[in-house]
């Protein structure tokens, strides 16, 4: 998901590349604008799928939104540079995403240390059937 927020950051800091000018005729321009819209309908359509699928069981929905929010940015803080507008206003910008992006990872580290305990089957992938050691048999140590 952070691929798909990233792309839709970098497609929008460069949609109004497509405008004619001394590179690009007009029908190249006409024809770059239909591209950039079928991709962010693409993403769009993708995005919407992604976080449909992610109410079955076992599909961390949130971990997609984290990825997503991640992905737009860092995006932001490697594509703003491009935007046409005052370099203050790009730094401003990049600085605001930067210090978002570290606010999110901080607060996401906390979450995931203070307040989620893992499963007990989780912590022993080697044999799921492991019921603390005993070997699921009663803790008589396989002796009848």
């Amino acid at each position: 998901m952070g691929l798909f927020g990233a792309w839709i950051v970098e497609l929008l800091c460069h949609w109004s590349d497509d405008t004619p000018s001394q590179y690009l005729s007009r029908a190249e321009a006409k024809e770059a604008r239909k591209a950039r819209i079928r991709n962010l309908t693409w993403i769009i359509i993708n995005v919407a799928i992604t976080f449909a699928l992610s109410i079955v069981p076992m599909v961390d929905w949130s971990a997609h939104a984290g990825g997503f929010a991640g992905g737009c940015l860092l995006a932001i803080i490697a594509f703003s540079i491009d935007l046409r507008c005052w370099h203050s206003c790009k730094m401003l910008l990049r600085l605001a995403a930067f210090v978002a992006l570290i606010v999110f990872i901080v607060i996401l580290l906390t979450i995931f240390y203070r307040d989620i305990e893992p499963d007990e089957k989780l912590l022993n992938p080697t044999n799921p059937n492991d019921n603390g050691g005993n070997g699921g048999n009663g803790g008589n140590g396989g002796h009848g």
